[in-house]
Order: structure tokens, then C-alpha cells, then sequence
């Protein structure tokens, strides 16, 4: 990750992870300067793993987004917001409300899939019943078809408060789909120029516009440059090559 709760912790302990390691890696330089501190990168001492990701399994197909639209009894025309997170303070999911709240003052008819489950979930809920009509939110917990999901999605929101890479950015540009991040997350996350950035200063309703401003005529999977990127899994990059050497052989 890119931060922590626990900040005292994290000072307390970081000293002792780095004289105990014997191979630092991280998912960006986001999460290594975090984790080891920014001198060990700046030195070559960490090596970055992408969260790669088998991009065949996203390569976005209209049929299948029909389908899948058609079985959440989702009309065309309906404007459909998707989070793929944990309910947890890391993904800020009361501002994620708020945020959707705004953009469906816009589109009435809008729906927000929350896909996940964790600690703040039962208060989650609550604050949806709260603040938005019941059809508004549909919390699926946890899925194993988020292909589908995300073919079936206009855009997807992630206004986290951190984040190292977050995967499942990753997998909504190798989808397509257009993504609303807060600049708390890594601008080593737009591998692909579907990746919009704002600030959580920003209000409400500048979200709501940005979100509607992301929607796509024309959608089609950008796996070239995911693969050119090194985050396609057919193609391991260096750093992980040298790691598994290490794993293997006690060597890099």
C-alpha cells in the first residue's frame, strides 16, 4: 500500500523490516517509498512487480456486457457507476456515496454496483438506506464474474484516501472502462489514458461531472498498452523474473 492507519506503528517497525529483508519488491514506487523508505529505491534496492493481470479475461465484449446487463435487469440506457472494493476506511466508502448521490441528482435512473464486503459494511449499507432510494445501490459482496461486471459498467469509482496499485484499476482499464480515481492514488495507476485523477477537495458534484464526462461512445480494451506496460500475467517482467530466481535458487 501507499499508507497506513497506524502511521506509529509503521515508523516503529520499518527500521527492522529493512534490516531483516534480504529482497525488497513493491507493486509501484508509490508503495516501495513507503514501505522501505525512498532511499532503498532511489538506490536500485527494490524491485517493482506490476500487478499484472491475465488481460485475455477483460478484453472487453459487448455480447457478454448485454447479457450481464440484461440478468441485473439494467436497461441500455441506464447509466451504471462500479466499485470493486472492501468497505473499509482505506476505500472512503461514505464519500463513494456522496459522490454517486451527486451524479444520480444528474441521472435519475443511475445505479452504483458496490462489490465487496468488510468492516464498515453494516454501516455502509445504513448510510445508503440513508441518503439514496433503495434501487439506487445494490451491494453484491463478493464476486468471482468481475469481467462481467465491469463490461456491464459505464465507469468505475475509486475515491480512496490511499492505495499502493490498485489492481483493481488495472483490471477496469484492461476492461475498457473508464476510471474516476481521488489524486491520492498513484499516478503509476493510468497506464492508459481511461485514468482521470481529482482531488478529494474537490465537491460533490465536480465528481458527479467528471464521472459524466468519462462516459465512452466507442469502448475497446487497450491491452497493447497494458502488455507494453508490463502488467499483462503472460509476460512477467524483470523484477519478478529476478525474484523467483531468488526464490528458487537463493540467488538473483
Amino acid at each position: 500500500s501507499g499508507d497506513t492507519d497506524k502511521q506509529c506503528l509503521h515508523r516503529l517497525t520499518r527500521p527492522f523490516l529493512n534490516l531483516f529483508t534480504a529482497k525488497r519488491c513493491a507493486c509501484s514506487g508509490l508503495a516501495a517509498d513507503f514501505l522501505f523508505g525512498p532511499r532503498y529505491r532511489r538506490a536500485g534496492k527494490v524491485g517493482i512487480i506490476p500487478n499484472a493481470i491475465d488481460t485475455r479475461k477483460f478484453r472487453f465484449d459487448p455480447a457478454r456486457r448485454t447479457t450481464v446487463r440484461r440478468a441485473l435487469s439494467l436497461e441500455p440506457s441506464t447509466r451504471v457507476i462500479l466499485h470493486v472494493g472492501r468497505p473499509s476506511r482505506q476505500k472512503n466508502p461514505f464519500r463513494l456515496l456522496d459522490i454517486f448521490a451527486a451524479f444520480r441528482a444528474a441521472y435519475p435512473d443511475s445505479v452504483l454496483l458496490y462489490i465487496g464486503t468488510g468492516e464498515l459494511e453494516t454501516e455502509v449499507r445504513a448510510y445508503a438506506a440513508r441518503t439514496l432510494p433503495p434501487a439506487a445501490v445494490r451491494f453484491l459482496g463478493l464476486r468471482r464474474d468481475i469481467p462481467d461486471l465491469m463490461f456491464a459498467a459505464d465507469a468505475f469509482l475509486l475515491p480512496s484516501l490511499y492505495e499502493g496499485l490498485p489492481m483493481v484499476a488495472v483490471e477496469a482499464q484492461a476492461a475498457g472502462l473508464p476510471v474516476l480515481a481521488s489524486d491520492a492514488v498513484s499516478t503509476e495507476t493510468a497506464l492508459t489514458p481511461l485514468v482521470r485523477f481529482l482531488s478529494l477537495d474537490e465537491p460533490d458534484r465536480i465528481w458527479a461531472e467528471a464521472l459524466a464526462q468519462s462516459f465512452l461512445e466507442l469502448r475497446e480494451s487497450p491491452t497493447s498498452m497494458l502488455i507494453d506496460a508490463g502488467f499483462d500475467s503472460a509476460s512477467p517482467s524483470a523484477a519478478e523474473k529476478e525474484l523467483v530466481s531468488y526464490l528458487l535458487n537463493g540467488q538473483a
